[in-house]
C-alpha cells in the first residue's frame, strides 16, 4: 500500500467498524487498525444520512472506528462520508452475505415502475466504513479526471481541506452518543463540490498529523511538523 502511494496511486481505506467496541473502556477510541493506521493513506469513517437530502441532520455512524492509532497516535480517520444503509450492487444470491442477510435485497418496486413487490437480485443495502470508502474513492477519481497531474498527497490535502467541518459536542444516535471530534470525523464530512472547486497545489507530504497526550494537563495536542502539508 505504501509502495502504491509512493508510485503515485491514491490509496483510500476503510477506518473499520469497531466504534462501539468498549472492551478496554475506551468508548471505541483507538480502534483503527491496519491498513487504516498508515499516516499517508486516506482513511474514511462513516456517516448516517438518515435518508434525507439535507446534511443538517447527518451524524457519524456509531459503528465507525475512531482514532488515534495505537503506538504512534496518528489522527484518524482523515474524513468521513455516507456509509449507513447504502444501496449497492447485490452479491450473488448463493454468496454467504446474500444467504445470511436476505432482507437486505432492495425491493424492485423502489426503482421499477409498475412491478409487483418482490426482492431484487441486482441491489443490496449495507452499512459500514467499507461503503463510505468508495464514495471518497469516487471523489478522488473526479479530482484526477479534472487534473490528472495531481499527486496522491495533493488529492488527500484537497479532500481534507474542503471537507465540511461538523465538529460538535454530542449527537445522540441509535442509543449511543456519538461525539463529532477530531478522532471520530477527522477533517470533516466529504464535500465533493468544494473539492472540485479547489485549485490548491500544495507542495509536500499530506501525512495525517500526530498527537501527543499531556498527562499533567490531561489534554491532547497536535504535534507541529513543518514538512507536512
Amino acid at each position: 500500500m505504501e509502495a502504491a502511494w509512493k508510485a503515485g496511486i491514491v490509496v483510500v481505506v476503510a477506518a473499520g467498524n469497531e466504534g462501539r467496541n468498549n472492551s478496554f473502556g475506551n468508548q471505541g477510541y483507538g480502534t483503527i487498525h491496519s491498513p487504516g493506521n498508515h499516516p499517508s493513506v486516506i482513511t474514511v469513517g462513516a456517516m448516517r444520512t438518515l435518508g434525507t437530502v439535507s446534511r443538517a441532520d447527518d451524524m457519524v455512524a456509531t459503528f465507525s472506528s475512531k482514532g488515534p492509532t495505537a503506538v504512534d497516535h496518528i489522527v484518524k480517520p482523515d474524513l468521513v462520508a455516507p456509509g449507513n444503509l447504502i444501496t449497492t450492487v447485490a452479491p450473488h444470491k448463493k454468496a454467504t452475505l446474500a444467504k445470511s442477510l436476505p432482507d437486505n435485497f432492495v425491493d424492485r418496486s423502489v426503482y421499477q415502475i409498475g412491478v409487483q413487490a418482490s426482492k431484487s437480485t441486482d441491489y443490496f443495502t449495507l452499512s459500514g466504513t467499507s461503503l463510505a470508502t468508495p464514495v471518497v474513492s469516487g471523489a478522488a477519481a473526479l479530482l484526477l479526471q479534472r487534473e490528472p497531474g495531481l499527486t496522491p498527497d495533493q488529492v488527500k490535502a484537497r479532500l481534507m481541506k474542503t471537507a465540511s467541518k461538523i465538529h460538535r459536542a454530542n449527537a445522540p444516535a441509535a442509543g449511543f452518543t456519538a461525539v463529532h471530534d477530531l478522532f471520530t470525523v477527522g477533517a470533516g464530512y466529504l464535500n465533493i463540490e468544494a473539492a472540485l472547486n479547489n485549485r490548491d497545489l500544495p507542495v509536500g507530504l499530506a501525512v495525517s498529523p500526530r498527537t501527543m497526550f499531556d498527562a499533567a494537563t490531561q489534554t491532547v495536542r497536535l504535534v507541529s511538523d513543518s514538512t507536512v502539508i
